[in-house]
């Protein structure tokens, strides 16, 4: 049965009560920033020693003791790990963890995190009301509580030549369709030539991170507007039952269009990262790139000034129409563009085995406030801006050799996914990594080979089936409902 309940990844009950308090509306006027001596840990409360667990990010691991002692922060150990390595723990021995965004539901469905009050956010230095409504509201929300802080968490949004755009007077497309129309015009190199466009001999219209990893969370985004009904809370499961809906068409239609633009695409995308794809775009090599911007910070490499191109940065594309699990029928869509949260990004959260509660959430706040998150977030590559105050001073989160109009695009892409009403999660129930990998394989399989998208999503979906069975369907099934905020 498919469950149906009002507007779904979009106004749900969270999102009403946000619009009931103004806080999701967009434009709000956030508060004056702190000023550079409250960076200062205060020295008048508990002090006792803290012990940080950072999940698969070293350089943020750094960042944040160095800034911490830096400021005279209590006694502070920081620890970075990979998550695989906790993967069958029973308790986290730190007050306090730093993890990827879809780990969320892993972690709480295991009971390592504590969950946080009203009171606890509403310290005026963290200013809650900074952060933007997605990374508020949504980020951190697990079965109708918050267990989490955000660090940032980008979205795919989609760079283009502006100076091949104006010659070919095309416009950023808005859906999949109009994006494989595009990459045909733009594939067409005396066309492009006649324009009076240069290109170079590895040009190709298009670029997407398919690289390990990467290549299934394409498809989740590609399949987002497509499978993300605004009255159905089914989308990758069934509610009720927790069967796949991957073999269903709108994940079949989501994956021959992604097939479409292999040819149309770099031979090396298949092994990018949303960074190796970024840095083609600014070498000239292609006319579109689904990535994120990020600013190397000093001792990466840099991206020369001689990469700069015209760009234009536009939020990824939508659909034009949407699947009915429920009614198994096409209907038109008449909002677009559906995000994929959770695409990367950092969360924070105070750990159930915590002896020092009060300086774990001291910590957490201090690290993820209107100052120190520009220090702090800018330095990993998973992040981007979550709070008001960042899209007015932007230049910390994005690549050096953006224009001042393509780094105010991206800011309004930003407040533009901000104002969704609608959304998918990345997968973030436990064995999400496990699930994703499944997938993974399968997408990168049918981009390389003659497997047809039907039976690579055939396939994964018999693979998703035996984690299900290995975990146990009752638990997997009440945690894919607790993701939603329902209860059973």
């Amino acid at each position: 049965m498919m469950h149906s309940f009002g507007s779904v990844f979009g106004a749900s009950r969270w999102w009403i009560a946000a619009l009931a308090i103004g806080a999701m509306l967009p434009g709000c006027t956030p508060e004056p920033a702190p000023s550079a001596a409250d960076s200062e840990i205060k020295t008048d409360a508990d002090q006792r020693p803290l012990r940080l667990l950072v999940f698969d990010d070293p350089q943020l691991a750094e960042t944040i003791e160095r800034e911490w002692i830096a400021r005279g922060g209590a006694s502070l150990t920081v620890e970075n790990a990979e998550a695989s390595s906790f993967k069958e723990k029973t308790r986290l021995r730190a007050d306090a963890v730093i993890y990827p965004a879809n780990l969320l539901g892993e972690l709480a469905e295991r009971n390592l995190l504590a969950p946080l009050s009203s009171e606890q956010l509403s310290n005026p230095e963290y200013d809650r009301q900074d952060i933007l409504p997605m990374p508020r509201l949504r980020d951190g929300a697990w079965g109708g509580k918050t267990l989490a802080l955000p660090f940032g968490s980008p979205t795919f949004v989609l760079y283009y030549r502006q100076d091949i755009f104006d010659a070919l007077q095309l416009q950023p497309p808005a859906t999949w369709a109009e994006y494989a129309d595009v990459s045909k015009r733009l594939a067409d190199r005396a066309a492009l030539a006649e324009a009076g466009i240069e290109t170079p001999k590895e040009w190709r219209a298009t670029a997407e991170p398919w690289g390990g990893g990467w290549a299934s969370r394409v498809f989740l985004a590609r399949a987002a507007a497509y499978a993300a009904h605004p009255r159905e809370f089914s989308c990758l499961f069934d509610v009720d039952t927790f069967a796949t809906l991957l073999t269903q068409p709108p994940f079949v239609r989501a994956l021959e269009e992604m097939r479409n633009a292999v040819n149309l695409s770099p031979p090396e995308a298949t092994s990018w990262s949303p960074g190796e794809v970024r840095k083609a775009f600014h070498r000239g090599r292609c006319g579109m790139a689904l990535t994120w911007p990020h600013h190397e910070r000093e001792g990466a490499a840099q991206e020369p000034a001689g990469w700069t191109q015209p760009t234009g940065i536009v939020e990824a594309p939508g659909a034009g129409s949407v699947y009915s699990f429920g009614l198994k029928e096409w209907a038109p869509r008449s909002k677009k563009h559906v995000p994929l949260l959770g695409v990367a990004g950092r969360l924070g959260s105070i750990t159930r085995a915590s002896g020092n509660r009060a300086g774990a959430l001291r910590l957490l706040t201090w690290a993820s406030g209107p100052e120190m998150s520009v220090a702090i977030s800018t330095n990993s590559s998973a992040t981007t801006v979550f709070r008001q105050s960042h899209l007015s001073a932007p230049a910390a989160w994005v690549e050096s050799n953006l224009s001042p109009s393509a780094v105010q695009d991206y800011v309004s892409a930003v407040e533009a996914v901000n104002a969704r009403r609608q959304w998918l999660h990345l997968l973030r129930i436990p064995g999400a990594n496990d699930y994703l990998a499944a997938l993974d394989a399968e997408i990168r399989l049918a981009l390389a080979s003659d497997k047809t998208p039907a039976a690579a999503l055939a396939a994964a979906a018999g693979q998703w089936q035996n984690i299900t069975e290995q975990r146990g369907l009752k638990k997997q099934t009440q945690a894919y409902r607790r993701n939603f905020g329902l209860s059973r």
